[in-house]
């Protein structure tokens, strides 16, 4: 296993970059969306009262503001559908891949306190699936570090990646940490959740959207102790 507090170039920083600002830019077009909302719902309310009133046959500038406010709001949301990646940084390629390999990048380049460790439980069963492969091991490393940071001080978090059916692969992360209840499993999920002030907390967000990208998912397995999150994708048939 490499030693990851020794690296001094991270193999995924450009492809962690641009997944995190896709992120927080996600999150912020869902926040303005929500404002511009309102705001479009105010002025229809606005309009529909003042235009039954002298006021507004009196004076047409009015009506005007009205059109200008909406066509603001049109072109404002136009401008939040454009996605824009920054492709100077990093593009994705995707390809048929062995999950199995990036499963082992990730453990290789996770950065890991000095009293804790990641094993890989078994050899990971090779895999083939759809995907780009710096982004799956980006995925697993945010799984892996996330199930770091839930030990504390110190433990081991142990990785395992195997065919689960003839059309299913799964990479399962599992710590011995304080665990996710049930009810909390969505919030964590979410953009910016975190329970520590120093962290961002878009680790499980990241890997989730990863998942999704490729047609897969991130679920949470019930377990005695800590937690087991699972990335499932689905196999690529291999050629006849």
């Amino acid at each position: 296993m490499v030693d990851s507090s020794r690296l001094t170039f991270d193999p995924l920083g450009s492809v962690q970059l641009v997944a995190t600002i896709d992120e927080a830019a996600s999150a912020l077009r869902h926040d303005l969306r929500n404002k511009f909302g309102s705001v479009r719902s105010a002025e229809y309310y606005i309009r529909r009262r003042l235009q039954s009133t002298e006021a507004w046959q009196a004076e047409p500038r009015l009506e005007e503001l009205s059109g200008v406010i909406r066509d603001e709001i049109r072109v404002a949301n136009e401008l939040l559908d454009q996605r824009r990646r920054l492709q100077h940084l990093f593009v994705a390629a995707p390809s048929r891949i062995d999950a199995a390999e990036c499963v082992r990048r990730a453990v290789a380049c996770t950065r890991v306190a000095s009293d804790c460790r990641v094993e890989i439980e078994q050899h990971a069963e090779a895999g083939n699936v759809v995907a780009d492969a710096a982004e799956l091991t980006l995925a697993v490393r945010c799984l892996l570090e996330n199930a770091i940071e839930a030990l504390g001080e110190s433990g081991v978090v142990y990785v395992r990646a195997r065919l689960e059916t003839a059309s299913r692969y799964v990479i399962e992360i599992q710590d011995a940490g304080g665990g996710i209840q049930p009810s909390q499993r969505a919030m964590v999920l979410a953009p910016f959740y975190t329970t520590k002030p120093e962290r961002a907390g878009l680790g499980l967000n990241i890997a989730q959207r990863i998942a999704e990208r490729y047609s897969g998912s991130l679920v949470f397995r019930d377990v005695a102790v800590g937690t087991i999150v699972a990335l499932e994708l689905d196999l690529e048939a291999t050629d006849a």
